[in-house]
Order: structure tokens, then C-alpha cells, then sequence
């Protein structure tokens, strides 16, 4: 993968593409002088990118995707079906990432979600199949329903402080999924969101109040085996927790 400009650009620079079809469409929608370059200037003034890469399949990555800072909302599908796209760097004015934005990304390993985000809709990340890893920062409120389900390569999911909700099916077959960090903010988890995750084996649950778990929820393996990792003081709520209760393993420990 070609290295990214750090250095301060000038506003009318071209910007260096590692993909010469990413480019091509770039310039296609938004080169305004007609130089046939797309300049961080032409970028930064993107504000609607709507499915305008989705199916396109020589697009191996999309890290300039950084430069579209007027760039708010990933429109619905804007990167669906990319089947070859390996790595992308998202915007650092990013809000909302819209449904089925990422959909079938199937190369796509991993992805930071910026600080900036507020919203996830409905299978925004669903079937990237090969997905290690993701952090959901913490002004999201909401995991949404679908919203990484079929990552069958997830292995780490972080919720930081400040999300209350994963909604049903949230990550259901993610079958690699072993290492769950939840935050004290979590409020309610919704039915099947970590259904056939089965090697899920730590969670940890920052919250003193044991956040409500819907039926269903995770495969009967990892009830039997999986450490449940908690806040001091706070054994005795999660043992009598009508869903938390059925974990046989539960530790305190922060």
C-alpha cells in the first residue's frame, strides 16, 4: 500500500492515490477545474458520497478517503460490495455511518472508527468477512441491528464508555469472536446479538449494575465457559442477575 501524505498539503495539490480506480471515480464525480487529478481542496468540499463506489471491484483501498473532511454521513451502501477493498481510513469528521455502507466488504480487515462518530445504522458493517477487530467510540449511543453480523473474522470488539445499547443480532456469527470488552454506560443487550459466537471466552463488563441481557443471547457454550470479568463489589447483583446469572464463571476484578 502506497504511503499517505502527512505532511501539511497545499490545497490545490493532487492527491496521491493507492488505487487507480478509487481515483477514477473520485475525479469522475468531483474534480471541479477538470485538471483530471482530484486536488485535498476538490475533496475536502465532498459533503454526499451516496453508493457511488459500491460494486466497484477493483478498488483495493481507500485510504484517501481521509481527505473528504466536509464528509459527515457515509450515505447507504456508499462502499457495498467492494469485494477487494483491503484497508480504508475514514474521514476525521465523520458522524454517521448509514446502513449497509460497508456491506459484503469481504477483504476489508480493519477500519478505526473516528472519534466523531455519533450514529451506526442497520448493517452498516454487515459480512465483512475478514474484519479482526473494532472499537465503537463513545458518543455512539446505539449498536444497530445486523450491524457486524456474519464478521465471521471478528476476534476483539471494545465498546468504550458511553454506548448503552447493542441491538438483536448485533454480531451474531462472528464465530471467531473471543475477547468482548463492555462499558459501565451499557444498559441493555438485545436477543441473539452474540448468538454462534461460541469462542467467545472473556468478557469484560465494566458496569456495577448488571446491564440487562435479552434471552437468547449467547451460545450455552460460552455460559459454561467464558470468564466474566467485573467491578469489585459487584458479584452478588451479577449471581442474581436473571441473565448474567446463568454465566458460571464470573470474576471481579477491576
Amino acid at each position: 500500500m502506497a504511503a499517505l501524505n502527512t505532511a501539511a498539503q497545499q490545497p490545490d495539490e493532487p492527491i496521491v492515490f493507492a488505487s487507480d480506480s478509487a481515483k477514477q471515480i473520485c475525479v469522475s464525480h468531483w474534480d471541479t477545474n477538470g485538471d483530471g487529478e482530484l486536488s485535498y481542496r476538490e475533496a475536502a468540499a465532498v459533503t454526499k458520497t451516496d453508493s457511488v463506489f459500491s460494486f466497484q471491484q477493483h478498488i483495493s483501498s481507500f485510504d484517501e478517503l481521509r481527505y473528504f473532511t466536509g464528509l459527515k454521513r457515509l450515505g447507504i451502501a456508499t462502499l457495498a460490495d467492494v469485494y477487494a477493498m483491503r484497508s480504508v481510513t475514514l474521514p476525521p469528521t465523520l458522524e454517521v455511518i448509514d446502513k449497509f455502507a460497508f456491506w459484503s466488504c469481504i477483504s476489508l480487515r480493519h477500519v478505526s472508527l473516528p472519534p466523531t462518530l455519533r450514529e451506526m445504522r442497520e448493517a452498516c458493517f454487515y459480512h465483512c468477512e475478514q474484519l479482526e477487530d473494532i472499537t465503537i467510540p463513545s458518543l455512539v449511543d446505539t449498536v444497530p441491528d445486523h450491524a457486524f453480523m456474519w464478521c465471521k473474522g471478528l476476534k476483539k470488539v471494545v465498546l468504550e464508555e458511553g454506548v448503552r445499547y447493542i441491538k438483536h443480532d448485533a454480531f451474531i456469527h462472528c464465530f471467531s469472536l473471543s475477547q468482548l470488552t463492555l462499558p459501565s454506560t451499557l444498559e441493555r443487550v438485545e436477543t441473539r446479538a452474540f448468538g454462534t459466537c461460541r469462542n467467545l471466552c472473556t468478557i469484560s463488563c465494566h458496569a456495577t449494575k448488571p446491564p440487562r441481557l435479552d434471552p437468547d443471547l449467547f451460545n450455552s457454550f460460552v455460559y459454561k465457559n467464558a470468564v466474566v470479568f467485573i467491578p469489585i463489589g459487584s458479584l452478588e447483583a451479577y449471581r442474581a442477575d436473571p441473565g448474567w446469572k446463568h454465566f458460571k464463571n464470573i470474576t471481579e476484578i477491576f
